[in-house]
């Protein structure tokens, strides 16, 4: 995938996000720690943040690193690195199909038992 298409879903994703936390391109900037004039350049895709800027807007919109694929379209995931150990786990689980996820419960739960003796 290309840089300015990266850009561009990223920009419409702001856009959007912005939109259903009701906020004004000023609030949103400030909630996520930046300028309004660079949130107005990200949400214009004239500009793409640094990781760590990026961190800051993950936490200002609520969102996780994990979100990041449906964000910016496909990006391939080996690049996403999951917030917490909690959502590495949650996003491990569901990327299990049905017959993995009922195999692996079943060892859980006997490990589960193992410990509460």
């Amino acid at each position: 995938m290309d840089r300015t298409r990266v850009q561009k879903r990223f920009a419409a994703a702001l856009r959007s996000r912005r939109d259903e936390l009701g906020a004004t391109q000023e609030i949103a900037a400030e909630r996520c720690g930046v300028s309004g004039r660079y949130w107005r350049a990200l949400e214009a895709g004239t500009s793409s943040p640094t990781l760590d800027v990026l961190a800051k807007i993950l936490d200002g919109l609520e969102w996780t690193w994990g979100d990041m694929p449906a964000v910016i379209g496909d990006a391939p995931p080996s690049i996403i690195a999951p917030r917490s150990a909690h959502d590495a786990l949650d996003a491990a689980w569901k990327a299990l199909d049905a017959r993995a996820r009922k195999h692996l419960a079943g060892h859980l739960d006997t490990l589960a038992r193992l410990l509460s003796r």
